[in-house]
C-alpha cells in the first residue's frame, strides 16, 4: 500500500499550489446572473482503460493503481457581439489538466477520484450584461469527483459490458468563471449491451463492437441530428442525456 499512499501524496502536492497560492479575484459572472456554468464540452475517461473521453469496459487488476493526467484546451469560448472590445470571446483561453487516481478491486471493479485544475483567461468585457467588466483570470480546482466502474462480463465472453457512475461537487469559485458545474452533478450511462454496432456472434461482429467511434452531436451551426443511444436501450430505461 506504500505505493498507493505515495501516489495520493503526489496528487495532493500537485494540486495544492492552485488552492493555497491563488489570490481572490472578482468572478466573471456576478451573483445576480445565477450560480455560474461549465464551458467544458467533454469529460475525461474515468480511468486508464478509457480513450480520451470514451470509457472502456476493462478494469484495473486487483490491488493495482493508476495515476493519470488528461489535458484539454479551448480558445474563443462564449462569443458575444462586437462592440469595439479587444476580443469578442468572453473566455479567450481555457486550459484544464484533470488529475485522476484509480484503484482496482477483485479484477472486476475500479474506484477512483479526479480533480481538474483550471487556468482560464479573457480580455475585459465592459459591454455584455451579466458578465463582469474586468479581465478573466481564473486559477483554481474546478471540482472533486468520485467514480466507480463494475465489469459485468468475464474475459473471453465476446461482448464487453460494464456500468459506471460518477458524482462531483464544485470546490471553488470556478462555476462563476465558467469553469465548472455550479452544483452537485452525476453521470451514469451504459449502452454497450443494448446498442451493438454489429449484430452477430462471430469474430467479425465482436471486432466491430470493440472499436471506438466518435459521433459529433453539435457544431456551431446547431445539432447535427446524429442518433444517441438506441431504441433497445431506451426500452430498458437507459435514455440519452439532452445535448446542452
Amino acid at each position: 500500500m506504500s505505493r498507493t499512499y505515495a501516489c495520493l501524496v503526489s496528487l495532493v502536492l500537485l494540486l495544492a499550489p492552485l488552492t493555497a497560492g491563488a489570490q481572490p479575484r472578482p468572478s466573471a459572472i456576478p451573483s445576480s446572473n445565477g450560480d455560474g456554468l461549465d464551458t467544458h464540452l467533454s469529460r475525461p475517461a474515468l480511468d486508464s482503460r478509457g480513450l480520451i473521453s470514451v470509457n472502456g469496459v476493462d478494469v484495473l487488476p486487483a490491488g493495482r493503481i493508476s495515476v493519470g493526467l488528461t489535458m484539454d484546451y479551448g480558445r474563443g469560448l462564449l462569443r458575444v457581439a462586437d462592440a469595439g472590445q479587444k476580443s469578442t470571446a468572453l473566455v479567450r483561453d481555457s486550459f484544464t489538466g484533470t488529475f485522476a487516481f484509480d484503484y482496482g478491486i477483485a479484477d472486476r471493479a475500479v474506484v477512483g477520484i479526479s480533480a481538474p485544475a483550471l487556468l482560464m483567461s479573457g480580455d475585459p468585457q465592459p459591454g455584455p450584461p451579466g458578465w463582469g467588466p474586468q479581465a478573466l483570470d481564473a486559477q483554481s480546482i474546478g471540482h472533486v469527483a468520485l467514480h466507480g466502474k463494475l465489469k459485468l462480463t468475464r474475459a473471453g465472453s465476446g461482448l464487453g459490458v460494464a456500468v459506471a457512475a460518477q458524482v462531483g461537487v464544485p470546490v471553488s469559485d470556478a462555476p462563476r468563471n465558467a469553469g465548472a458545474d455550479p452544483s452537485l452533478w452525476y453521470c451514469a450511462r451504459g449502452y454497450g449491451f443494448y446498442c451493438p454496432r454489429a449484430e452477430g456472434h462471430d469474430e467479425e461482429a465482436w471486432g466491430r463492437n470493440r472499436r471506438v467511434e466518435f459521433v459529433i452531436l453539435k457544431t456551431t451551426q446547431g445539432r447535427t441530428g446524429a442518433p444517441m443511444g438506441c431504441d433497445a436501450a431506451t426500452a430498458h430505461g437507459v435514455a440519452p442525456a439532452p445535448v446542452p
